[in-house]
Order: C-alpha cells, then sequence, then structure tokens
C-alpha cells in the first residue's frame, strides 16, 4: 500500500482524478505543504533551482518535480510535479515511505478549472493553483494510484527530519 502525499490528505484533496486524458491524479494542498514517498524508493530525478533561487521566474515556468523509482519493484515510478524548488533530498538517495522529498507548490504549467493561471497570480498570495500532480506508472503504463493509497497511514516525522528541515528553510532564506 502506499501512503497519502501529504500528511492530512483525504479523497477530498483531489482536484483532478485519474483519466486517459489526465493519467495522473492531482491532489490540493498548502504552499509549502511536505510532499511524501508514497513508498520506499530511490530518488531518481530531480527538477529543480539548484540551492539557491535567484529572483527570477524561468525554473518557475518551467517547473519543479522529481521521480522516485520503487524499491519493491523496479519499474514502478512515481513523478511529482508542480512542486517548490528546493528538496530535502538528493539525486539517487533512498527514501522511505512516509518521508519528506518535495514540497507542495504551483510551479510549471498550471491549470485551474481548464484555465491557464499566470506565473503572477501564483507567485503571490493566496497562491492560485497550488496542487500535487502525481504520476503512478506501473511496468511503463500510467496508473491510478488511488486504489493503492492507504489513507490511515501514520504520518509521523522524526525530531531529525524537523529539525533537517528547518536548517533547510533557513539556508535557503539566507542564500
Amino acid at each position: 500500500m502506499l501512503c497519502p502525499s501529504f500528511k492530512g490528505a483525504t479523497v477530498k484533496s483531489i482536484s483532478q482524478g485519474f483519466s486517459s486524458q489526465h493519467p495522473a491524479i492531482d491532489l490540493a494542498g498548502k504552499l509549502g505543504e511536505d510532499l511524501l514517498a508514497p513508498e520506499n524508493c530511490k530518488i531518481t530525478s530531480i527538477v529543480d533551482a539548484g540551492t539557491k533561487i535567484d529572483g527570477s521566474n524561468a525554473g518557475y515556468s518551467r517547473g519543479y518535480g522529481l521521480r522516485m523509482t520503487s524499491i519493491a519493484n523496479h519499474n514502478t515510478y512515481h513523478n511529482f510535479w508542480h512542486t517548490l524548488g528546493v528538496f530535502p533530498v538528493n539525486l539517487n538517495e533512498t527514501v522511505l515511505q512516509g518521508q519528506p522529498v518535495a514540497e507542495m507548490g504551483n510551479s510549471g504549467s498550471v491549470y485551474s478549472n481548464g484555465v491557464y493561471v499566470p506565473i503572477e497570480i501564483r507567485t503571490k498570495s493566496p497562491y492560485f493553483g497550488t496542487h500535487l500532480h502525481w504520476e503512478y506508472i506501473k511496468d511503463g503504463v500510467p496508473a491510478d494510484p488511488l486504489p493503492y493509497i492507504d489513507w490511515n497511514f501514520p504520518i509521523n516525522y522524526s525530531v531529525i527530519t524537523m529539525i533537517t528541515k528547518i536548517f533547510q528553510k533557513l539556508f535557503r532564506i539566507l542564500n
């Protein structure tokens, strides 16, 4: 079973379901909310802005995200898109189910109710378009993760995880 993509996620968090035209699920949440590894995985790709955000919207408009490969089945992938551009994980790192791997964002090509949300609107409160686009790929075929999610999965962060995240945020602000 997979864990939910963020603490407090429920079926009601789904803003767009899986279909042939949308081979993923979208889950709405708060900007900066921790996104979690759905199972034990290896980080196999990161699309990021590096450690310093330069103030331009170039990376933001391109979008940020990551790919995780399942440890249990190397032909299973989880792609998280529209994240923020700084990640608490590194390429080729092994992460445990429920571990923070990214932060909820609204980068890339974002639509709300079928209408494109311009970057100028997304980067100011209330941060329209904030959601996770979760692609679940099994044996090369997009699959709906919904039937595999254990919505009651106990999500517990260790003290070390929380302290590490605080230092990462401070580092991001100071750079």
